[in-house]
């Protein structure tokens, strides 16, 4: 059970619903008072009604001192902490580890967690162990790994990394049925030969719920032809698809193959769709788009960092419940640019008023200052606030 659980990930939370428990004989309604016994008689039932619930409880903090979960036993209120894990497991970061050798014939090793943050407080598993050295036969195999190189990079755990990939998520409004539609792109750069030969490519879309389970899908497959450019220069070669999807938060999966190569590699992302059609305020996503150095229109891309020099802008959609009917109202949107400290370096507010929206929309276009910024991380923040209502995006970008 313990490899199991290890292995599995899993952290175990122990709660025991009796509450605090009187372990004494004269406060059960089942048993005699000390009045009625001896005294050598009565100590020995104290300590055997007493020795059973505390041999319970300690079993109850075996897993979760494995596992680092939490015990709540022996209170009353147990309101006060269940909320907490609940919250505790709404969201969460997945850290990967590149296990090295092991001498131990079930490769077990120990781990230990350690942050910086002062006041905060680290529980996590202390061990972990690999899957077992002997060969799986057919019937033990899951069916995902039986599917097709393709399939596995999209259903893994993590994505595969072989190929490194980019992606771009951005949720908008159809622009006739005012329904979500989700805007997928990839960067399939590394896929380029060095040749400039045709390059044909496989790329499949997943789109999971909360629970993982699969509420869309696309697969198309794209021919796609370039050369790299010289060493140092930025290089992207984007693949768009369009994915219809209801509102709700989703894990966006992409796979991409090139089955001449044998190469295949796969990037996740998570993203947040709104109801644009019932909602009062809200805001699609935010698209990055940069214009080239011989001019033309400003194209989107995957790409997130920027040299100073370059011309960046960031392109997003206001909408004010687009099956709604009730009167427009102006629009505040405040853009502020945060430094890796979170110290805003830019803020900027801009208006829109009511007759800026058509058909319940209207969009934002704010360019970058990057010459004006030093070379590090940052993140934009945009918050559109409307009649008392709030709606926001970010969007992270670097300068070099």
């Amino acid at each position: 059970m313990f490899a199991a659980v290890d292995r599995a990930n899993l952290t175990v939370h122990s709660i025991d619903p009796q509450g605090l428990e009187n372990a004494a004989p004269q406060a059960r309604a089942s048993q005699s008072t000390l009045a009625n016994r001896s005294r050598a008689a009565a100590l020995d039932a104290v300590w055997g009604s007493s020795a059973h619930p505390m041999s319970g409880r300690q079993n109850l903090s075996v897993l979760p001192e494995r596992t680092g979960g939490r015990i709540v036993v022996g209170r009353n209120n147990p309101e006060e902490i269940v909320p907490q894990i609940l919250d505790e497991s709404s969201a969460y970061y997945l850290i990967g580890i590149e296990r090295g050798a092991s001498a131990r014939p079930d490769g077990m090793r120990r781990l230990e967690i350690k942050v910086r943050r002062k006041g905060a407080h680290v529980a996590a598993q202390r061990l972990y162990a690999g899957l077992p050295a002997r060969p799986l036969n057919a019937a033990e195999v899951p069916a995902a790994t039986k599917a097709g190189p393709l399939e596995n990079a999209l259903t893994g755990l993590m994505p595969r990394d072989e190929v490194p990939l980019s992606l771009a998520v951005t949720p908008f409004a159809n622009p006739e049925t005012g329904t979500p539609v989700v805007r997928v792109s990839v960067d399939v750069a590394a896929f380029v030969r060095s040749d400039g030969a045709h390059v044909p490519l496989d790329v499949a879309i997943l789109a999971v719920d909360s629970a993982g389970r699969q509420v869309a899908s696309a697969r198309q497959t794209s021919t796609v032809t370039a050369s790299r450019p010289e060493s140092g220069l930025p290089f992207t070669l984007d693949v768009q698809s369009l994915l219809p999807l209801p509102p709700g938060e989703f894990g966006i999966r992409v796979a991409v193959s090139d089955p001449g190569a044998g190469r295949v590699g796969s990037v996740f992302s998570d993203i947040s769709v709104p109801n644009y059609a019932d909602a009062p305020l809200s805001v699609s996503g935010v698209s990055v788009e940069y214009a080239s150095a011989t001019g033309g229109d400003p194209i989107a891309t995957t790409r997130r960092r920027f040299a100073r020099t370059e011309r960046v802008r960031a392109v997003l959609q206001m909408y004010q419940g687009t099956a709604q009917t009730e009167p427009l109202a102006p629009v505040s949107m405040r853009v502020r640019i945060l430094d890796a400290k979170g110290v805003a370096v830019h803020d900027q507010p801009l208006t829109y008023p009511a007759a800026a929206f058509t058909r319940r929309r209207a969009g934002c276009v704010f360019v970058l200052p990057l010459a004006k910024l030093t070379a590090g991380e940052y993140l934009i923040r945009f918050d559109a606030s409307a009649n008392g209502r709030t709606s926001g995006r970010t969007v992270r970008f670097s300068v070099e």
